[in-house]
C-alpha cells in the first residue's frame, strides 16, 4: 500500500495481508484431535473474519517495521487472556 505524501509516495507500514488458510492436512489432524473444537479453534473460526488489515491502515505510519496484523494481535492477546 502507497500512501501520497506532497508529490512523493511513502511506503506504509501496515502491509495488509488476507487471512491465512489453514492448510487441508492440519485441519484434518486438528479435527481428529479435537472432534468438537477447542477454544483456539473456535476464536480462529469465528473472531478471525471479524477484523480486515484494510480497515486499520489509517492508524499506520508511512515509516518504521512493518506493523503486525491487528486481527493476529487480537487473538494473541484473547489467547493470553483465557
Amino acid at each position: 500500500m502507497w500512501l501520497v505524501v506532497g508529490l512523493r509516495a511513502a511506503a506504509m507500514s501496515m502491509r495488509p495481508m488476507p487471512w491465512p488458510e489453514v492448510p487441508e492436512q492440519t485441519r484434518v489432524v486438528a479435527r481428529a484431535a479435537f472432534p468438537s473444537g477447542s477454544l483456539p479453534m473456535r476464536l480462529r473460526d469465528e473472531l478471525g473474519p471479524v477484523f480486515a488489515d484494510t480497515d486499520f491502515l489509517g492508524m499506520f505510519g508511512a515509516r518504521g517495521r512493518p506493523g503486525i496484523s491487528p486481527a493476529v494481535l487480537m487473538l494473541v492477546t484473547i489467547l493470553q487472556f483465557v
